[in-house]
């Protein structure tokens, strides 16, 4: 009885089996539809250990490094969206290419997936994405032994109709080996994955992802681990999603962590290296990360035509830091349009007390925060990238012109506005107990320094945080008649601190 997928989650709808024939060679003959090139040799086998399910599996040894089997007929499944699967078993370190080829009228196109066996005399799944449409004349199935003399034994060759944008296995419950293929790493990085049974977000697995040592220059592409479905775009923004978490090995380090998206045509053939939308920095409790993604592929006619059947994959990117990464419930949804902050903002704050605001949008979680501030005079200011809110206790009174903007991934918007703090505007307690003054304030052509201890260069600012003026010699004043009326901010460093004080300009 041949053994059918069925996943353990609703998220994804694995809908019916398109046909191949004889793909678990249970026919009479055995090798009925399949034949064999390049040197290559089959046989018949029917032990049970050499069976994947059923009663016979194809032995194959492959002479040269491009032996092969392939269907011997074509066929045209109906259009949608496939994964091509088989079982092999072989040698640790032996190498087979599964290639899924798809012809146009104008092309032929070999979308191929390189599979390493990983234990000797294991049976390990292969599988590998591509897609049907209106403009595709046929397909077959070859799969390629690519270490010469080797022997595989294949069995259940199948392709599997798949609905829905969705990451296959995504919640990780049926297991990271299932719909996920095997870690990738480059640059020298040490890393392993496993199933995570305790520190899940929800259900009851988890992905767990240990780098053990970082490349030596490390990047957040030395880690990878791809799914193995393609969404689809279906001629819409998407939304992916997903928790994470992370506990790195230096608690001074912070672990980041990305999905990032290949993107393919109407057929399945890549067309982009990939889009990278900004890496997460994840704390060590499970938080929500939501971003949007979008891609336009046209087709090459004249004028080109907007193709509605893009896809993408998505692979999941760390490495940077060493530590263990958690990672779970990997959703794509639809993108529910351009974004408007919906909050309104708090302008005053009170000098010496907390000041809070929570910028908010009408895509709740969806993207991540910045702030734009003056570069002096707002240091106590912070913004929380991935829930927007502004916090901070400012020391002294002043005026800061101030930017929030949301990027989603697609949209960039933002909202400008003026806080005032009240309260003291002169210098603050720990600079009075240096003891640094300016004068005459106001002041109309010169201004004057006074500080028992070294003062450094001597910088003035715009109440908005532009720098205005510098000087470095101050024994004879500082000539500050081209400077227009108003408000300024005198800062420099004595004995290493940082002091500040306004004055007006008349």
């Amino acid at each position: 009885m041949k053994k059918i997928f069925t996943l353990l989650f609703s998220i994804v709808a694995l809908s019916g089996f398109a046909q191949i024939n004889n793909g678990g060679f249970e026919d009479t003959p055995y090798d009925n539809g399949w034949t064999v090139l390049n040197s290559a040799t089959k046989a018949a086998e029917t032990s049970a250990l050499n069976v994947h399910s059923g009663n016979t599996a194809l032995k194959m040894t492959a002479v040269t490094t491009t032996s092969l089997i392939k269907m011997t007929s074509f066929i045209t499944p109906s259009q949608g969206n496939y994964l091509a699967s088989f079982w092999v078993k072989g040698s640790k370190g032996n190498i087979i290419k599964m290639q899924n080829v798809v012809k146009t009228s104008t092309a032929t196109n070999y979308l191929n997936y390189i599979h390493t066996i990983g234990s000797t005399g294991t049976w390990e799944k292969v599988e590998a994405p591509f897609a049907i449409d209106a403009s595709t004349t046929s397909y077959n199935i070859q799969i390629q032994g690519n270490t010469k003399d080797a022997v595989y034994y294949i069995d259940d060759i199948e392709i599997t109709l798949v609905n829905g944008s969705e990451v296959l296995n995504g919640k990780m419950e049926s297991g990271v080996s299932e719909h996920w293929y095997g870690i990738s790493l480059s640059n020298g990085a040490i890393a392993s994955i496993s199933n995570e049974s305790v520190e899940v977000h929800e259900g009851s697995k988890a992905m767990k992802i240990v780098v053990t040592t970082p490349a030596a220059t490390p990047s957040i592409g030395d880690v990878q681990i791809k799914n193995t479905a393609m969404a689809i775009f279906g001629g819409s923004a998407k939304v992916v999603s997903f928790y994470a978490k992370a506990t790195p090995t230096n608690q001074n380090e912070i672990p980041k962590l990305m999905i990032a998206q290949a993107y393919q045509d109407e057929i399945g053939k890549s067309q982009s290296g990939g889009a990278f939308n900004g890496t997460m920095q994840l704390t060590s409790e499970y938080r929500k990360y939501k971003y949007a993604v979008d891609y336009q592929f046209y087709d090459k006619s004249t004028p080109p035509v907007l193709l509605t059947s893009s896809y993408f994959t998505n692979t999941i990117r760390c490495g940077e830091v060493a530590g263990a990464y958690y990672i779970d419930a990997i959703t794509i949804e639809a993108y529910p349009g351009t974004p408007t902050i919906t909050s309104t903002a708090i302008t005053v704050g009170e000098a010496g007390k907390p000041y809070s605001y929570k910028a908010t949008s009408s895509n709740p979680g969806l993207g991540k925060w910045s702030l734009s501030k003056p570069e002096i005079g707002a240091e106590w200011l912070s913004i929380d990238q991935y829930t927007g809110e502004l916090t901070g206790t400012p020391d002294v009174g002043g005026s800061y012109e101030l930017t929030v903007t949301l990027a989603d991934g697609i949209n960039t918007i933002q909202q400008s506005f003026t806080l005032v703090i009240s309260g003291a505007t002169s210098i603050g307690q720990e600079s009075k107990s240096i003891s640094f003054k300016v004068y005459p304030n106001p002041a109309s052509s010169r201004l004057f320094i006074h500080s028992e201890g070294f003062t450094e260069k001597i910088e003035i600012y715009s109440i908005s945080g532009q720098k205005v003026l510098e000087a470095i010699k101050t024994t004879d004043g500082i000539d500050i008649s081209q400077l227009a009326n108003g408000l300024y901010i005198v800062s420099t460093k004595v004995h290493g601190k940082v002091v500040q004080q306004k004055f007006s300009k008349k």
